[in-house]
């Protein structure tokens, strides 16, 4: 009887985690709208409510792992990011005291930190906890596009002379500010519903969200959204057709290809004026951005927040709450390997990358389970690292410590069994007599 206790705490403690987790999550895009909404001036308070949350999230699932002894291929990373946690906020006061202090900085870069942390509540994802997410992110996707849909200007942005002229006819800037930035973890949101989702309803559920992707990438001319599309499908569903063993997961995939490339064809050849004109300003940014590679902005940047840096910052990093002059964000580069050496130094961006290589090679060479998600998510994020931010206050930051956790993510593959256990201790626990029934 105790041991059925025992066990069924467990499972409840790790499903108030998980709850916990979706909570913050929802609250974090919440305090984004928000604040891109002008709505919330200092959300320094809520923030810190939210860091709140996502720890103690952390910490149950943290704790039930180690009672379950299924900690061991997480307890790296976790016991990495605490050092560098830890050594990162010593540092960030080293920094303050030469430099003009921010709260406001160092709590968006601590809650940063968090959020990537936060993918261990993903640590043995069983398809229960799969859906939740899907639908989790479905639902802020319905009310984000019922509050943004009618303050889009397709005609306007799509005539403008370039991007420029585009982005002043785009009368609210917010949209923005969130759309791009949810959006952008619609591919990892594939990725999982293909992995632990094997019913057809929920890995269709995943397209409009892409569709989502594509839309707004296209109205804000960013290039993100060709690449980021191509890299799902190269790193992503041609490895699935490759090595998945699942034949009716190869045709969804096939089709989920067919029906991007058709989405995207669509888009590039269509006889619609403003698709095309969207679709020539993104591949126009490409061609000017590999002509004057020199004048690139991200190049500059980096170089020049570099530039103010010594042997000891290099090594080490500002920690949090650092800000550069320089840097575009204030207190964020564009580039995310640059934010990383920022922030914790070659030695923290060694680790971090390293370790994402790390997870390719054994998804190469050695029989993981699911190996097509790890080689895919560390394969996305490590290229993404070297154009795109990750580093700052929304969620999509996950993405990274989804991928440097993605081999401790995909381990509980019991996790279903642990469901039956689990109703079977509760018909133990309500029979008549209190004695343990065997188990069928």
């Amino acid at each position: 009887m105790p041991a059925i206790n025992a066990h069924t705490k467990i499972y409840v403690a790790e499903q108030r985690a998980f709850a916990l987790f979706l909570t913050a999550f929802i609250l974090s895009w919440g305090i984004g709208i928000l604040q891109a909404r002008g709505v919330l001036q200092n959300a320094m308070q809520l923030q810190i409510i939210v860091i709140c949350i996502y720890l103690a999230a952390i910490i149950m699932k943290i704790h039930c792992l180690c009672i379950q002894q299924q900690f061991a291929k997480a307890k790296p990373v976790v016991v990495a990011f605490i050092v560098f946690f830890v050594f990162m906020v010593l540092r960030g006061f080293i920094e303050i005291t030469t430099n003009e202090p921010s709260l406001s900085y160092w709590g968006y870069d601590t809650l940063t930190l968090v959020m990537i942390a936060s993918a261990v509540l993903l640590v043995n994802l069983s398809p229960k906890e799969a859906i939740l997410l899907l639908i989790t992110y479905t639902i802020i996707s319905i009310v984000l596009t019922a509050a943004t849909i009618t303050q889009t200007n397709i005609s306007a942005v799509s005539y403008a002379a370039d991007r420029e002229a585009a982005w002043r006819n785009i009368d609210s800037w917010w949209t923005y500010y969130v759309c791009h930035r949810f959006y952008g973890f619609a591919p990892v949101i594939t990725m999982l519903t293909f992995t632990f989702l094997k019913s057809i309803k929920y890995r269709l559920l995943a397209v409009p969200h892409l569709a989502l992707f594509l839309f707004w990438g296209l109205y804000f001319g960013k290039r993100d959204v060709f690449i980021e599309l191509a890299m799902l499908i190269a790193f992503f569903f041609i490895p699935w057709l490759i090595w998945s063993k699942e034949k009716r997961g190869k045709k969804i995939t096939g089709g989920a290809i067919l029906m991007i490339l058709a989405g995207l064809s669509l888009y590039m050849f269509t006889s619609s004026a403003s698709a095309e004109d969207l679709t020539k300003r993104i591949l126009g940014r490409f061609a000017s951005g590999l002509s004057e590679i020199s004048q690139f902005d991200r190049l500059i940047e980096t170089k020049e927040v570099m530039g103010t840096f010594d042997l000891f910052d290099f090594v080490t990093g500002k920690g949090l709450g650092s800000s550069s002059e320089f840097a575009i964000g204030g207190h964020i580069l564009h580039m995310g390997v640059v934010n990383l050496l920022f922030k914790g130094g070659f030695i923290m961006s060694l680790v971090v990358t390293g370790y994402l290589l790390y997870n390719i090679f054994s998804a190469i060479f050695t029989p993981l389970p699911h190996k097509v998600f790890i080689f895919g998510i560390s394969s996305y994020v490590l290229t993404k690292l070297t154009y795109s931010q990750l580093w700052g206050y929304f969620p999509i930051v996950m993405m990274l410590g989804i991928a440097l956790l993605s081999r401790a993510i995909t381990q509980g593959t019991s996790q279903q069994i642990k469901i039956k256990q689990f109703i079977i201790s509760l018909q133990q626990l309500l029979s008549v007599n209190g004695k343990a029934k065997p188990n069928p």
